[in-house]
């Protein structure tokens, strides 16, 4: 019989406040306020009440400008340990899901991406249906910030936490799960394009190319993932909860880079 290799629950990385020092979308309001007052007026006023939609049609707008996003070095180490022991990593954020697969395309790390379509948003309570409903009752650790979203600490067997309160850590734990305390953020720059979070054109070779070899110098450290003998925990699709999944057809965890 093969040996079995041990295979770590599924991660969940929350963009917003956990991965990144805030979410996206305020990122790409504030470039275009400071620099297209005009267009990011008229795109906050045409999309009401979805900011987000208005930074989607922002970042399709202006592609080759360029944006900075601070990322969490230490979420990073966690995902970089994640997948060198073969565990998959899912990334959420309240974002379109074209600009949370756009940062995730650029790190070159996640499984699969999960954010905000056209018609709902993805708040923390549906990031925590979606969740549960992917991984059922093998369970998901769960790394992210910000008290608000506290509904995916919950939900999660593990939660490890960036800035938050002691009063939260304490609920968590009374909840039945395993809270952790992440140290203080050490924040690395990530420079991007609006066409990256905005899937507004294709990057050319070299573009490309460059991501590639960028990526490989971040999880180069952690040595190549192992393969594990058992299959992976079987998917649902979790569209009922609002969000909108990329990487894959349902039932399947596809993993970037492969073949």
């Amino acid at each position: 019989a093969p040996r079995r290799i041990w295979r770590p629950l599924p991660l969940v990385v929350d963009l917003d406040g956990g991965l990144l020092a805030r979410d996206p979308v305020r990122d790409v309001l504030g470039w275009a306020l400071r620099h297209r007052p005009g267009a990011a007026v008229a795109a906050l006023w045409r999309h009401g009440r979805r900011p987000d939609l208005a930074a989607r049609a922002l970042a399709q707008r202006y592609p080759h400008a360029r944006l900075g996003l601070r990322v969490n070095g230490e979420v990073l180490d966690l995902i970089a340990v994640q997948r060198r022991c073969g565990g998959p990593v899912v990334l959420m954020g309240a974002a379109p899901i074209e600009i949370v697969e756009g940062i995730a395309r650029a790190l070159g790390l996640p499984d699969a991406a999960y954010g905000a379509d056209r018609l709902r948003r993805f708040g923390p309570e549906s990031r925590a249906l979606a969740a549960v409903s992917l991984f059922g009752r093998r369970g998901f650790d769960f790394a992210g910030g910000r008290a608000d979203q506290a509904p995916l600490g919950f939900a999660a067997r593990r939660a490890m936490m960036v800035g938050v309160d002691a009063g939260l850590m304490a609920r968590l734990r009374t909840a039945g799960g395993v809270p952790v305390r992440l140290g203080r953020p050490q924040w690395q720059a990530l420079d991007v394009t609006l066409a990256d979070l905005g899937g507004a054109c294709d990057r050319s070779i070299a573009e490309r190319l460059l991501a590639r070899s960028l990526s490989a110098a971040i999880w180069d450290a952690a040595g190549p993932p192992v393969v594990p003998v058992t299959d992976p925990v079987a998917w649902q699709d979790g569209t009922e909860t609002g969000g909108h999944r990329a990487g894959g057809p349902p039932g399947m965890l596809p993993r970037r880079g492969a073949g």
